[in-house]
């Protein structure tokens, strides 16, 4: 008799074989689509790259002419434009060493689209958009903020918000190396 009633007790009901199937359907249906969407960029950190990519050739291209480069943003249309001396040659092989950090690799489309049609060579024309994908959108503390790069690597510049669905990022540049800081 006694041994009956251990029997009786050992393994799982119905209810126990449920409530486990419930558990683990859920959780799959929770960590599927975020393993999906992985390897996928999204729009604050395409817009985050763009404007990184940018601020970058700005400075490397100060550093590299010896001439200051500014980097005019219209925070209520969300046009750019770059005031220096010298055209930037965009698409040249020297600018695309100079953003070849170790740590930062723009999305190969993100040099062609700061370039303006065929000629590869060319700056983008002054009071173009700054190409921002349609869920971002973009403070500044003024109407138009300037970001000014030295020829010593130095910068005087704003702080530009790039708000996402999900998320805010502040991108900011370096005072004394011109470096972009994203947080």
């Amino acid at each position: 008799q006694r041994g009956l009633l251990l029997m009786t007790h050992r393994g799982f009901t119905l209810i126990d074989v449920v409530t486990a199937l419930f558990i683990i359907s859920l959780a799959a249906a929770i960590a599927v689509p975020a393993f999906r969407s992985l390897g996928e960029v999204d729009d604050l950190t395409q817009a985050t790259r763009r404007v990184e990519t940018l601020f970058r050739l700005a400075r490397d291209s100060a550093i590299r002419s010896g001439l200051p480069v500014t980097v005019v943003i219209d925070s209520v249309d969300g046009l750019v434009w770059i005031d220096t001396r010298e055209p930037l040659g965009l698409g040249s092989a020297e600018v695309r060493d100079a953003l070849a950090y170790p740590d930062y690799a723009p999305e190969p489309d993100m040099l062609s689209a700061l370039v303006r049609g065929e000629n590869d060579n060319e700056l983008l024309e002054p009071g173009s958009p700054i190409g921002l994908p349609g869920t971002v959108r973009m403070e500044l503390p003024r109407a138009r903020a300037r970001f000014t790069f030295e020829p010593t690597g130095a910068a005087l510049a704003d702080t530009l918000l790039l708000i996402g669905p999900h998320a805010t990022r502040a991108i900011t540049v370096d005072p004394w190396t011109g470096d972009v800081i994203v947080r």
